[in-house]
């Protein structure tokens, strides 16, 4: 496969934003009136201030942006930054005592779930910045979380095996769902809500009937871990990403691939669709981003990263690409006008 169905005026004109994590500007007071400087937000007793804002998380998932577009989110070593897209601008520290490996805000935008290092599932207010609960269950780190499409369901993937679905409403446990043999790398509703895939390190993906919660097939392609899966908006085909460095298109009613996606020379981080299921970004520790045609398997590659790239997002709208990288940048692409957003 090549690139050819992207030429180079238009590879050429798609202007990037790059921005160290550790130095995003700040402007302004954040969530809940912090001051302005994030240097002195929530620091440990003795210190006086910060250098940095920690290593960003290692989820597929690590990055998330808000419904409205507005907000960006990003998982770190030391708890979740919030900015505002537009303008760049820090809004908050939500702290955490140990890695938050991934996070998601819900459908209406204003909760923020994260996946942590220590075994737990921790609810956010956004507006307020406050933590309204912790879920508990999981026996090992959690790696992946997202919210339902109603919003009502949350599932979060586990390295102790096992995905859970929790009851947003009560904030208690639903169901504990067990069948991999590996760490669960990564969980995805379907668009209608009525599937659950989960991927694991075992190399198998498995799909899950989320108003019986059994299993309802098991997919098995990767000749490695998979570590993100994603449903196009039709809900019709699942991308699996492998440590192989090869993504895979399933074709979910015949439960058989449709495609394999080859270029990445190293692990493949993360996967995304865009809104009109036309097109999706793919993440990897070979330093690069890529932009596949889904129908023909064509890609551009986004390199010049110093490291491995290990999340991938779409806004909403399908305008907005988000990448996060391994060195602590952060990097946004309008694709509607192939302009730079300002920082």
């Amino acid at each position: 496969m090549g690139n050819e169905i992207f030429d180079k005026k238009t590879a050429v004109s798609m202007l990037v934003l790059i921005a160290l994590f550790c130095s995003l500007s700040v402007s302004g007071a954040g969530v809940g009136g912090m001051e302005e400087d994030h240097r002195t937000w929530h620091l440990p007793e003795g210190a006086t201030t910060r250098l940095g804002k920690g290593a960003i998380g290692s989820g597929d998932r690590a990055l998330a942006l808000s419904p409205d577009e507005g907000t960006l989110a990003v998982a770190s070593s030391i708890g979740v930054w919030l900015y505002d897209v537009a303008t760049a601008r820090t809004l908050a520290l939500l702290p955490s005592p140990v890695r938050v490996n991934s996070v998601v805000f819900s459908t209406d935008g204003g909760t923020l779930a994260t996946a942590s290092e220590d075994g737990a599932v921790r609810l956010w207010d956004v507006a307020t910045g406050m933590e309204i609960a912790t879920l508990e269950g999981h026996t090992g780190r959690v790696t992946s979380v997202m919210f339902s499409p109603e919003g009502d369901m949350l599932a979060s993937a586990s390295a102790d095996g096992t995905v859970r679905l929790w009851d947003v409403g009560t904030r208690t446990e639903a169901a504990t769902l067990e069948g991999h043999t590996g760490n669960v790398n990564s969980v995805m509703f379907s668009p209608d809500g009525g599937t659950l895939a989960s991927a694991s390190s075992d190399g198998s993906v498995i799909l899950w009937d989320v108003a019986t919660e059994s299993q309802v097939d098991t997919l098995e392609g990767d000749t490695g871990a998979v570590n993100s899966v994603a449903f196009s908006p039709d809900g019709g085909t699942l991308a699996s990403a492998s440590s192989d460095g090869s993504v895979l298109l399933w074709d979910v009613a015949r439960r058989r691939v449709a495609d394999t996606l080859e270029g990445h020379t190293g692990s493949v981080t993360s996967v995304v669709f865009s809104t009109d299921g036309a097109t999706l970004a793919s993440a990897s520790e070979d330093g690069t981003a890529r932009l596949w045609d889904v129908e023909t398997g064509y890609f551009v590659a986004l390199t010049g990263y110093k490291s491995a790239v290990n999340s991938v997002v779409f806004s909403t709208d399908g305008d907005t690409l988000v990448y996060g990288s391994a060195d602590g940048s952060v990097i946004l692409w309008d694709v509607a006008t192939e302009s730079q957003i300002s920082a």
